[in-house]
């Protein structure tokens, strides 16, 4: 029994250090984006003066503080927005998600195979089949078999495939085009297969036409970030816009373009390298253009964090607009929000929140 216990408690305090670990994109700050020149030469950005240093410091007496070698995120949004105490580093948002995102409390949530289960007021894309720990069920929870599952999917023109939990920048993600197939159920079979014991097949969403006209391929969708502390909601939002030829909007494969809080489209975003572009590689350009329906959108993502995560700080939330106007989630990133790209994108969003933040990260 002693042993068995043991065994439980090293796996939970396993899950639940991943919020300290360095695995995650916005976590790697030193080690992998300058490492591996992820990031733009330094000398590109203009340096934090000493006087500038300690007024971030000042602002924010609730995060453990680094040295003047690891604020190349402070200076390139100064590059960009000029200097602000407010903008909230990658080593420091994880400091924010631990105590607003209880991971205990959340994680189970972000299983995405189960988002229309847990909030079926959130418009979530139709499911098709999924995947929980190695067993097939449909929308309905009915489990099926493998040949079950096969047939379904087979009933489909077009379908997404992902994983259900564990994901990150659009690992697994794939488009299946099921009149394409050679030896159509082999090839379902060895898809199933392939999406391991959690994964989610689910409707492959047409987007409204003038955000699908910025790339066709890929779902140009808007992750807006809400924040709901101590009652108080506000947002920040970018435009998600998928390089030629890509399926997926992660920033690996896409560009992160700034809006404003009315959804009209800054003149530039960034690509994975922090380079700066003004226009998608079809040739359309960003600036001037409006996000339409994007007050649905904004409206949708008050009205559920508050009413399903009145008990989350932060969440970072996929979201687009379908043909028929309408708006529709595609995923909830509530244990890793990310808040980097986008404060590079559209500016900080974290000052009207400093007071909240501080007094709770300094409560003993």
């Amino acid at each position: 029994m002693r042993d068995i216990l043991r065994s439980c408690f090293h796996k939970l305090k396993g899950d639940y250090s991943q919020y300290k670990e360095e695995k995650t994109i916005e976590n790697l700050h030193r080690g992998f984006y300058l490492k591996d020149k992820f990031l733009l030469d330094e000398q590109d950005s203009p340096l934090i003066s000493d006087e500038e240093f300690r007024h971030i410091k000042e602002t924010w007496p609730c995060f453990r503080f680094f040295g003047q070698d690891d604020l190349t995120w402070f200076r390139i949004y100064k590059r960009e927005f000029g200097f602000s105490p407010y903008f909230v580093d990658a080593l420091h948002i994880k400091y924010i998600v631990e105590k607003f995102n209880p991971f205990h409390q959340v994680i189970s949530l972000e299983n995405k195979a189960m988002g229309d289960i847990y909030f079926p007021e959130i418009p979530f894309p139709e499911v098709y089949v999924r995947a929980l720990n190695g067993l097939f069920y449909d929308s309905q929870m009915n489990i099926l078999s493998l040949n079950e599952a096969i047939r379904l999917l087979s009933s489909k023109r077009t379908f997404i495939i992902k994983p259900s939990i564990d994901s990150l920048c659009g690992a697994g993600v794939e488009k299946v085009v099921v009149e394409e197939l050679e030896q159509q159920e082999k090839a379902l079979c060895d898809i199933i297969l392939r999406g391991g014991e959690n994964f989610i097949a689910q409707e492959c969403l047409t987007q409204e036409p003038v955000i699908s006209s910025l790339n066709p391929t890929s779902i140009n969708c808007c992750r807006i970030t809400s924040i709901y502390m101590n009652g108080k909601f506000g947002y920040s939002s970018i435009l998600k816009v998928g390089k030629l030829g890509s399926h997926v909007d992660n920033w690996h494969s896409s560009y992160f373009i700034g809006m404003a809080n009315d959804g009209t489209v800054l003149p530039h975003g960034f690509d994975k390298k922090c380079y700066r572009v003004a226009k998608t590689d079809s040739g359309i350009k960003f600036g001037g253009m409006k996000v339409p329906c994007f007050d649905k959108m904004v409206a949708l993502v008050e009205k559920c964090h508050k009413y399903y995560f009145a008990n989350c700080g932060v969440i970072g939330w996929d979201i687009m607009v379908d043909s028929q106007n309408n708006p529709r989630v595609l995923e909830m990133n509530i244990s890793r929000p990310g808040v980097v790209g986008e404060q590079l994108a559209s500016g900080t969003f974290f000052a009207d929140f400093r007071n909240e933040i501080c007094n709770t990260l300094l409560k003993k």
